[in-house]
Parts: C-alpha cells; structure tokens; sequence
C-alpha cells in the first residue's frame, strides 16, 4: 500500500489525531523491517514492542470514544468491520509477545503489517468521512480533547507495553531445560544399556555352565567311584 501523505488542517482534530498515529505506525513497520533484513534481534524486538503497544492505545481509544461517537446508520457496516479487525490484530499481537525466535516474529508482524495496512485503508478512506459528514462540528470538536486525554491515562497504566526481548530470553531458557532433559534421557538410556549387557552376559554364563554340565558329568562319576572303593 503506498505511503499516505499527513493528514491537511482542515481535517476535525479527533480524525487528523488518529491519521497521525496510523503515519506513526506505518514508519515504524518500515524500521522493523530494516532491523529483522539487518539481523538486528534486539532492535527489531524493541520495535515490534513499540508498535504493538501503539496499536493497542490506538485501538482503545478508538473502540472507547470515536467508534462509539461515529455511530450512525451510515457508518454502522464499517464500525461492525472494524471492531472484528481490532480483535484479529489483538490476537496477533498475543502471539507476538510469546514469539520465542526471530523467525517467527518476523512473520508474525509481516501478517500483523498486512492487516493494520488493510484496516487503515478502509477507515480512512471510507469510515473517517463519513464520520465526518454525521457529526457536527460541535460534537466532532471535543473527541480530540477527549481522546488525548484517555490516551495518557492508557499510557500511565502501561496499557500495552511488551516485553518481548523477556520472551526470547524465556525461549532460550526452555532451550536448555530441553537439552538438560536430553542429557537425563541420554544417561537413562545408558544405563538401561548397560542393565541389558548384564543381563546378556548373565545369561551367556548360565547357557556356557549348562553346556559345560554334561562333560564334567563323567569326571564326578569317576572320582564318586574310586572314592566308594578306597572306603
């Protein structure tokens, strides 16, 4: 999708806000790209932190104020799309917290990307003006103020902040608990194998002593014999 230009002046405060937090995402996509092409975990797993915690803000106040202020008739299909595309990205960006390889992040935001870029598109081009047309400009004026200000008190929770790098390190972790688990495995084999070749041996012996029995059978004989007569 090619790049939006920034929203002009004459744009309602509460839509330019929105519109700017959509520019600020988009770039921030482009930087997480450049970090993963780069093989740069650590920025890229910053970044991917910093975008999901922005499109959770944004998606909070939209759904807390502006949704529900764009309610009409007219917007009523739009706003229905675009409470499901919240919850599908909300979803995606679980999986991004718990993603344990760089591998997997990375496509993990590529799908995310392809879906806010979407969601985008139609708000924009179709949600926001026809927001625009419903609401005066009387009740479209204080939704910015509103919404900035519930945005901060969002931020001040921590509400969407991840710690991504934390989950890696938690994969990394699982990855030696794995392999100490193999090296318990490995060792109870060993031993089972070694149970087994005594086992074996065991039996060798008691086969060799039962194949030995019938030939020292006649020495006995002999010597049970010349005893009986010394006596």
């Amino acid at each position: 999708m090619p790049k939006k230009t920034k929203s002009n002046k004459s744009e309602p405060a509460a839509i330019k806000m929105l519109k700017d937090q959509h520019r600020e995402v988009e770039e921030l996509f482009e930087e997480f790209e450049g970090a993963a092409q780069n093989e740069d975990s650590e920025k890229a797993r910053e970044l991917a932190g910093v975008i999901c915690e922005k499109l959770t803000l944004h998606a909070t106040i939209e759904e807390e104020i502006f949704y529900p202020a764009a309610q009409s008739e007219e917007t009523a299909d739009q706003l229905e799309e675009a409470a499901i595309e919240h919850i599908s990205a909300k979803r995606l960006i679980a999986d991004v917290a718990e993603a344990t390889s760089d591998k997997k992040l990375k496509a993990l935001m590529s799908v995310l990307k392809e879906q806010i870029e979407h969601h985008v598109e139609e708000e924009e081009e179709e949600l926001f003006p026809k927001a625009q047309e419903a609401l005066s400009e009387d009740e479209m004026g204080p939704l910015a103020t509103h919404m900035e200000e519930r945005l901060e008190e969002l931020k001040e929770r921590g509400l969407g902040k991840l710690d991504i790098q934390s989950a890696a390190e938690a994969g990394d972790e699982d990855e030696e608990d794995d392999e100490d688990a193999d090296e318990e495995d490995d060792e109870l084999d060993d031993a089972d194998d070694e149970e087994e070749d005594d086992e074996e041996s065991a039996e060798l012996d008691e086969e060799e002593d039962e194949a030995e029995a019938p030939k020292r059978m006649p020495a006995i004989a002999k010597k049970t014999a010349g005893r009986r007569k010394a006596s």
